[in-house]
């Protein structure tokens, strides 16, 4: 069957309209001679003019080439099923080898690991391997479209990325029990190191600060707090400083400059950018940002207390502060098994599609010689 990669290419058919009103116009260029023995004959009523396309040869002629033209550009190709090629089992770290060929018993197909590679499975052990979403696209980017292709894959798995897979391939989904092995170098994100600074006036904000941190690690955005008195130097390695204890001393605005962030409550005139409004009290600010050097300075107008600021009752409330304070965490790397399994590209379909933008250029051209032939005829008869 025909099918086109570039079905928006169509839309130069629009042009087959050009040749139709070139006919039309050069037949509206013929002049009118009066000859003068014929002035002392009655006029007559004309007969109605009707719209005559002259030269119609050449006009299909035209109009075909603009079709050829249009189908070029829309990329047609013809998909045949074509000889399928080996069929291929790709097997997931953490699957036992005896267990995945009980699975799928047929011997005729090709075993292998899916790691970098793709070695063929031999006695040894499973490679461990990070980025198994990442091998699976591999496997089916190389593989022709046509090959029959298993995948084998414990229970749950690791090393997955937050895009569910869409494939060329209509996958033969094989679950087995097992946790697929991850590599040594895959990253586990450190909780944030969070810590608080306050005074005496401060003490009464801590059970919000405290309610905030238990909201973002029920999200998964786990931290870590480090509470002390404004006298306490903060930290080098700390990711956010909420700091209640009056007006920042030299130490803290020199960690803010060499890139810190630091949220400031209580302060009377803030200064900066709009950063968080209250959407319940009709866009009211209730936070400010503004830069410091390398770092961030935000501010609250008032105290980090549900009296004082009533938008932290809202539920999205830590949610929109984490994003504004904190990077996102990291997507989870771990799914079952049978939640992943892998869908079919839409439009892709199985087979070998051969192009046939080459025999239509050919068509094209002669086309156009047979058009410029008679066109040249024509205005050699005209003449």
């Amino acid at each position: 069957m025909i099918g086109l990669l570039t079905p928006i290419g169509l839309a130069a058919l629009a042009a087959l309209v050009v040749p139709i009103l070139i006919h039309l116009v050069r037949r509206s260029e013929r002049k009118r001679v009066d000859f003068a023995a014929l002035r002392w004959l009655n006029e007559r009523s004309r007969p109605r003019k009707q719209i005559r396309l002259h030269e119609r040869c050449l006009l299909v002629l035209r109009m075909l080439l603009i079709t050829m033209l249009a189908l070029l550009l829309a990329q047609p190709v013809w998909r045949s099923s074509g000889m399928p090629g080996a069929r291929w089992v790709g097997v997931a770290s953490g699957v036992d080898v005896a267990a995945a060929r009980a699975a799928v018993p047929d011997a005729t197909q090709e075993w292998h690991w899916l790691a970098p590679g793709f070695p063929l499975i031999d006695s040894g052990a499973s490679p461990p391997v990070s980025g198994l979403s990442s091998q699976i696209r591999e496997l089916d980017a190389v593989l022709p479209a046509n090959t029959p292709l298993t995948l084998v894959v414990p229970e749950v798995l690791q090393g997955l990325d937050a895009e569910r897979l869409q494939l060329r391939h209509d996958v033969a989904w094989v679950i087995r029990p097992g946790n697929s092995v991850a590599s040594t170098s895959t990253h586990v994100p450190s909780p944030a190191h969070i810590s608080v600074r306050y005074d005496a006036q401060g003490e009464s904000e801590l059970p919000v600060i405290r309610a905030i941190t238990q909201a973002w690690a029920v999200a998964g955005f786990k931290s870590m707090l480090d509470i002390a008195a404004g006298s306490v130097p903060i930290p080098k390695d700390a990711d956010l400083v909420f700091w209640m204890a009056g007006a920042p001393d030299e130490a803290a605005l020199k960690w803010i400059e060499d890139g810190g962030t630091l949220v400031q409550s209580k302060v009377a005139k803030p200064e900066g950018s709009i950063a968080l409004v209250d959407d319940l009290q009709g866009d009211a600010s209730i936070l400010f940002e503004r830069r410091q050097g390398r770092g961030r300075w935000l501010a609250f107008p008032a105290a980090l207390t549900l009296e004082a600021l009533p938008a932290l009752r809202q539920p999205e409330f830590p949610t929109r502060l984490r994003r504004l304070l904190l990077p996102a965490p990291p997507p989870p790397d771990e799914a079952p098994a049978a939640a992943f399994k892998p869908g079919v590209l839409e439009g892709v379909k199985q087979g070998v599609a051969t192009p046939l933008t080459d025999w239509l250029a050919v068509l094209a051209a002669l086309l156009f010689l047979a058009e410029r032939w008679l066109a040249s005829g024509a205005r050699r008869v005209v003449e």
